[in-house]
């Protein structure tokens, strides 16, 4: 890429959330963001740490080009595209603009692009979770659902955004929804979600509810988002058709038409190969979030029943339920408290951790229950702090234990109570070592080479989309 022009002299510190809002309230603690209300103390997660990505511009001239857009906003329009039969301009019309080069980009844009290319790494399971025909095409309810998915996008979405994203994932009309257009879809409902507040809440505030702005005032308010750096008056002009064409007219563009009409233009970047420490990151995530997924006693209260369930429920009996008791039964009724043995408290330690690890498999029983079917953080708070105490007083006995049963044999103490601590103190846990130690980062190396394979694929489809 061409390199990055130096910065003007106009370059400063941008100022945070707090100095940059404007009070359009009679509430000096209630600001205005996108046309809603909001309390100057509300904080949203993770829209916070994508508002610290932003650059440096200097705040007079912030000032000023919203000042500009202020003024302007009853200009007259310019350049209207082709019109469908209900009066506005259909957005399969609008031509789409060729991505962005990294360096045209503001910090705060680059971020929330980087960002997304965790995202876009999961498109593939997305496009498998919910393409219920297996056409690798998704029908509007099939995308409906990947849209209103909140574990995905951590926000709820209403009808009006729904209707908005079909009309710029759709392009052919044809009900069905492209791979390159999820692509798409998804990139554009991403930034209308996780765009920062800071300068970018503050010129879609003074951009919405009003008059839909001309190209050159779009710009203005473009390019104090876009952090200074240049913004082509096509892109403005690219924006005033999707507002267009998303339900706006030249009297009226309310708050959701100008962000979803931005949306589509803040993150129309050209895509980088994605860091691999963000992919080791994102590996090890997807591993967590799968094996969770496949806690059987969670599939068990959502119902989900298969052969594998039923097998790791089996196992999860034996280890919990079965070899417990059998050690309580051992520690009552093998006694190795008389000559031979060296060690008499044996029997009474391994019936002692029967008991524990009983109490050990309900505290993990409860903490899986209460993960999945409640919010309520107190309950999962006091499951947790309950299975950690258990945990450490197994682990206390399990010393104990590995250190007597590694000073007898049973010659001495009885073949039984041997063979059953040996089991216990040393064999489940050589296996749990295993499990670990070696399948567990296998798992995350298959993720990682997983996600790198694919996050070279969405590079060359991003370049193929670019060039068309």
């Amino acid at each position: 890429p061409p390199p990055r022009p130096p910065a003007s002299k106009s370059h400063g510190r941008v100022p945070l959330a707090e100095d940059m809002y404007q009070q359009d309230s009679d509430d000096p603690n209630v600001v205005i963001e996108s046309g809603r209300s909001r309390s100057a103390g509300s904080r949203e997660p993770g829209v916070d740490a994508e508002r610290d990505g932003e650059g440096v511009v200097d705040h007079s001239l912030v000032v000023q080009r919203l000042g500009k857009v202020r003024e302007a906003r009853q200009e007259a329009r310019r350049g209207d595209p082709p019109r469908d039969a209900s009066g506005r301009p259909s957005v399969g019309d609008i031509e789409r603009l060729p991505q962005a080069p990294q360096w045209k980009c503001g910090e705060a844009r680059l971020k929330l692009r980087q960002s997304y290319n965790r995202k876009e790494i999961d498109v593939a399971s997305l496009m498998r979770k919910f393409d219920t025909n297996n056409d690798w095409k998704l029908e509007q309810d099939e995308f409906l659902s990947l849209l209103q998915d909140y574990n995905s996008w951590n926000s709820h979405i209403n009808k009006d955004e729904v209707e908005m994203v079909l009309q710029l994932a759709d392009l052919d009309h044809d009900d069905c929804i492209e791979p390159n257009e999820v692509l798409y879809a998804l990139r554009v409902w991403y930034a209308y979600v996780n765009m920062p507040r800071g300068t970018v809440g503050q010129a879609l505030g003074a951009l919405s509810d009003c008059a839909l702005p001309p190209p050159e005032v779009l710009k203005e308010a473009m390019l104090v988002m876009n952090e200074e750096h240049p913004v082509d008056l096509e892109e403005a002009e690219y924006v005033r058709h999707i507002a267009l064409a998303l339900g706006a007219t030249e009297q009226k563009v309310n708050a959701h038409q100008m962000r979803m009409a931005i949306s589509a233009w803040y993150l129309h970047i050209e895509r980088k190969e994605t860091r691999h420490g963000e992919l080791v990151k994102h590996a090890i995530g997807s591993t967590h979030e799968r094996l969770c997924l496949q806690n059987p006693i969670q599939k068990c209260v959502r119902g989900e029943w298969d052969v594998v369930t039923l097998w790791l429920n089996g196992m999860f009996a034996v280890v919990w339920i079965l070899v417990p008791l059998l050690c309580i039964w051992a520690g009552n009724h093998v006694n190795t408290e008389e000559y031979p043995c060296e060690r008499p408290m044996l029997s009474t330690m391994i019936g002692v951790t029967g008991y524990v690890a009983i109490i050990h498999g309900a505290g993990v029983f409860w903490l899986t229950a209460a993960w999945e079917c409640t919010t309520v953080k107190k309950c999962r708070l006091a499951a947790g702090i309950s299975l950690l105490v258990v945990s450490l007083i197994l682990v206390i006995f399990w010393v104990m234990g590995l250190w007597q049963i590694s000073t007898t044999n049973p010659s001495r103490c009885g073949y039984m109570i041997y063979e059953l601590g040996h089991f216990v103190w040393i064999g489940l846990p050589a296996l749990c070592s295993v499990f670990l130690f070696c399948c567990i980062p296998c798992i995350y190396c298959h993720e990682y080479f997983k996600h790198k394979s694919t996050d070279h694929e969405l590079m060359g489809r991003g370049n193929d989309s670019s060039t068309e």
